[in-house]
């Protein structure tokens, strides 16, 4: 399935709601939340976000994986996070699309947090989209939690439903 889809219109409002469980809050509220809920824990945790890496990073729930574009709510941060421990990994994915090159480099981030290291994903573009082709790469049971700007995070578990809900969302894509 990997390839190269551009989002159509018609999907937009679909995928603008949340997919997984919503931790409705503030930062502040929906730290301690997660906190609770995801450490420790025995399955890889993937942060997808600039935000949202910064703050699991931060606050020690040591993410296998974190995918941020260097922007937040559509603006560019004055630097891009790094951080110590992660390799890094880059790729181009404009907005509204999911690339080859940033699928491709999602399966090799993938297989790096298999075999023991942290990975920084670096997207050239948006990385909003790169949740779909995670939840077809992790391993089930993965945990893959992005920000819902203005109103908290979303939890989501790999399971065979979220694929087959991915696998028909990318369906429903046009291919390039």
């Amino acid at each position: 399935m990997q390839g190269h889809y551009r989002l159509p219109d018609s999907l937009r409002a679909e995928l603008g709601k949340p997919v997984g469980e919503l931790i409705a809050g503030t930062i502040e509220e929906t730290v301690p939340v997660l906190k609770s809920r995801l450490v420790p824990r025995d399955v890889f945790l993937v942060a997808v976000g600039d935000v949202t890496a910064q703050l699991f990073v931060d606050h020690g729930f040591d993410p296998e994986m974190v995918v941020t574009d260097g922007q937040t709510k559509r603006q560019k941060l004055d630097e891009w996070m790094d951080w110590d421990g992660f390799s890094v990994l880059e790729a181009e994915c404009p907005a509204a699309e999911i690339t080859l090159v940033a699928w491709e480099t999602l399966h090799q981030a993938t297989e790096m947090v298999i075999n023991g290291s942290p990975v920084h994903v670096k997207i050239h573009g948006e990385e909003d989209l790169l949740v779909l082709p995670l939840l077809l790469e992790l391993p089930e049971g993965s945990i893959i939690v992005y920000g819902q700007p203005n109103t908290g995070a979303v939890i989501r578990v790999v399971t065979a439903d979220a694929r087959d809900h991915a696998r028909g969302i990318i369906g429903r894509m046009d291919r390039i």
